[in-house]
């Protein structure tokens, strides 16, 4: 059995406990060269209620002059985490792209770090209870719209919800809390409109059979374990059909440093969370979402179908004019690693200025 040593250690100001082996945890040299892709970032750590106090971090940028025209926050997926800048011959991909786009707008953007991802403390890339995980997301979600509420002097910029695969499982989720508490909850007040891209809906299941016990007998018995047999819903090329990028995110010195592993098999209570957590928005929270969104996914993203996507068009309450799907065709996984990452990414921001301009 490998023992993993890892200490209590200071992370941007924050004393934290994170499941990284101290010999693999990035150095300070090295988390300043993660940032040089993601220029402006600022980082800091809320408590999570849900995971008993857990320190989970978040990167921001904010707009240039304090002219924020809107406020975002982004759920990553699974695996991942909120580091993941790309620039590759001066052309920005994955959230290098994302955060551009979004500071051209005016628009401050927040991204957590789940439970056990990246820089947050807790069990590594585990899911317990994919509740918690959306209470999270619900939390950090009010907890920045308080940010912009408490100046009663101007008025508080409109609040996205935006996520990819799980994450945009999770803001599904949130969405919705948001439209169920739209006089009440800090997000709810603040909240205007969705953003999503590969959101994990439907999945690519193995049978009926071998679900059945995956669910009810294996990961319950075994939540962290990765079994040979698993099936592996999302390999590197699934994910990617750019070379380098695949390189890039699946290099060994991303897999030292242990705040994502990409491409990697789920851990079975992971694995389940995820099923469970779809599962819910399919049958409970699609069919009453009413409020605006934009979803851009792939047609080759084979571990999370576009179906997933299609059928949230096709049973959500949203008015016609409000809601927006844009196949990109060809592409898989990360859309925003994709050749038509900068055509995506377009279709979001066309999205943006329109509810903006509803605002003005």
């Amino acid at each position: 059995m490998t023992i993993i040593k890892h200490s209590q250690r200071t992370v941007f100001g924050s004393k934290v406990t994170i499941e990284i082996d101290d010999d693999c945890f990035p150095t300070d040299k090295e988390i300043e060269t993660m940032d040089v892709n993601l220029p402006g970032c600022q980082h800091d750590y809320f408590e999570s209620k849900s995971h008993g106090g857990a320190k989970l971090h978040y990167r921001y940028w904010l707009p240039p002059k304090g002219n924020v025209k809107g406020v975002a926050v982004f759920f990553h997926g699974i695996n991942s985490h909120s580091g993941r800048g790309f620039v590759v011959d001066g052309r920005k991909l994955s959230f290098s792209l994302m955060t551009e786009q979004f500071l051209n707008q005016g628009i401050a953007l927040y991204l957590m770090d789940q439970y056990g991802h990246g820089f947050s403390e807790g069990s590594r890339f585990l899911i317990k209870k994919w509740e918690m995980n959306k209470q999270d997301c619900i939390d950090f979600a009010n907890f920045i719209a308080e940010k912009y509420s408490a100046d009663s002097k101007k008025k508080a910029p409109p609040l996205f919800i935006a996520g990819e695969s799980f994450g945009g499982c999770m803001a599904i989720h949130t969405s919705k809390y948001c439209q169920d508490t739209a006089d009440t909850s800090p997000a709810g007040k603040l909240f205007d409109s969705m953003l999503l891209t590969a959101p994990a809906i439907h999945a690519d299941l193995p049978g009926f059979p071998v679900y059945q016990i995956l669910r009810y007998i294996i990961a319950p018995l075994m939540p962290t374990k990765r079994p040979f047999f698993m099936p592996h819903p999302i390999p590197p090329e699934r994910i990617w059909r750019d070379q380098r990028a695949m390189e890039f995110f699946t290099s060994p010195q991303n897999e030292k440093w242990g705040l994502e592993e990409a491409g990697k098999k789920l851990r079975l209570g992971t694995a389940l969370g995820c099923v469970v957590a779809m599962e819910n928005a399919c049958n409970h929270v699609i069919p009453e979402f009413s409020v605006p969104f934009c979803i851009i996914h792939g047609t080759q993203d084979d571990g999370v179908p576009i179906a997933g996507s299609e059928f949230m068009m096709e049973t959500c309450q949203t008015l016609e004019e409000d809601k927006e799907l844009h196949a990109m065709d060809g592409a898989r996984h990360e859309v925003f690693c994709d050749p038509l990452a900068e055509e995506a990414i377009g279709h979001w921001m066309k999205f943006l200025k329109k509810r903006l301009d509803k605002q003005s």
